[in-house]
């Protein structure tokens, strides 16, 4: 069994079972990970209010050498320098941390993101700022993109699940589930 201990941003979490959950962790030494909290949803739990969206958090896990593999979350501790200088919490990137989660692949350290969403949290940066940069870094530059659906130079979303950008009008013909970033 590995043990890693790291700083991460919580991007989402699903309900696994009956108490447990899966939890998209964005970290600092490592890129996106995938790890299974034991426990969490249990009303006693101490970590729950850890592992919320968008809290920066210190977390230490181990890889799994069960069938399947994977990562078990062991501990998790508030990040008590970022916190303490974080204003509030920002609903408004919940969309942009979904996004990040479907764009990255696990295991693959980008400190340009890290340190893009740190700031992001910390800073009063719009959304579409940060969906400009957060693209440019990953390899879609939205200053050079056209719509592609119906070729228009002005594009005003990029959608997630086809790594593709659209115009207004057609961005109105998606799927009211499908994950698109305002840019």
């Amino acid at each position: 069994m590995t043990e890693f201990y790291t700083r991460a941003i919580v991007l989402e979490k699903e309900d696994l079972g009956e108490t447990d959950s899966v939890v998209h962790l964005f970290t600092e030494k490592y890129g996106k990970i995938v790890a299974k909290a034991r426990s969490l949803r249990k009303i006693t739990s101490k970590s729950s209010a850890h592992l919320q969206p968008l809290r920066i958090v210190q977390v230490r896990f181990v890889s799994s050498k069960k069938i399947g593999g994977g990562f078990i979350i062991m501990d998790v501790l508030w990040d008590e320098p970022t916190e303490k200088s974080l204003p509030e919490i920002r609903h408004d990137l919940f969309p942009i941390m979904r996004g990040l989660n479907k764009l990255t692949s696990e295991f693959q350290a980008e400190p340009q993101v890290w340190a893009l969403i740190e700031t992001a949290l910390k800073e009063p940066y719009t959304p579409a700022d940060i969906t400009r940069a957060l693209l440019h870094i990953l390899g879609f530059n939205p200053q050079h993109a056209q719509c592609s659906m119906c070729f228009k130079k002005t594009v005003k979303t990029f959608v997630v699940e086809k790594d593709i950008f659209l115009c207004e009008p057609c961005t109105s013909q998606l799927p009211a589930d499908a994950i698109v970033l305002e840019i």
